[in-house]
């Protein structure tokens, strides 16, 4: 019994090392200073001429440009890697675009507050959670 505890919090001051190093970690997005709120008015989103790589061998998104207007959808479509989920993270400003900029209703997300901008925007996950059972 002694010897379980004596492992589990051995394990528990790897886990803290681990969490303490990853709380040394910087942002690699970062707010311009004072960066204002994002004021979503009536919420068209616009690509502009948006280039992205995770490495600079392989270009995920080159001169991408599409607008969304207000209450309009999108469909993204495409084979895995494509680069769907990168326009994503994109937008909600996860990493910023090498070139081109993205706007929401004609605000640059580079210069808008980051948690601003992820309170204004929702996502809705392609697959689909159903409970077995009734509600009451």
């Amino acid at each position: 019994m002694l010897m379980i505890r004596k492992r589990a919090i051995q394990k528990n001051f790897v886990d803290m090392e681990n969490m303490f190093d990853l709380l040394q970690e910087t942002c690699d997005v970062i707010d311009i200073p004072q960066a204002p709120m994002l004021c979503v008015a009536q919420g068209a989103v616009e690509f502009r001429n948006v280039s992205f790589s995770y490495t600079p061998e392989r270009a995920i998104l080159k001169n991408i440009s599409f607008t969304v207007p207000a209450g309009k959808t999108l469909a993204l479509v495409g084979q895995s890697g494509a680069g769907k989920s990168t326009i994503i993270r994109l937008l909600f400003r996860f990493y910023d675009v090498e070139s081109g900029d993205i706007f929401i209703d004609n605000q640059n997300i580079k210069t808008v507050s980051q948690a601003s901008l992820r309170q204004a925007i929702g996502v809705v996950p392609q697959d689909t959670v159903l409970f077995n059972n009734s509600i009451k």
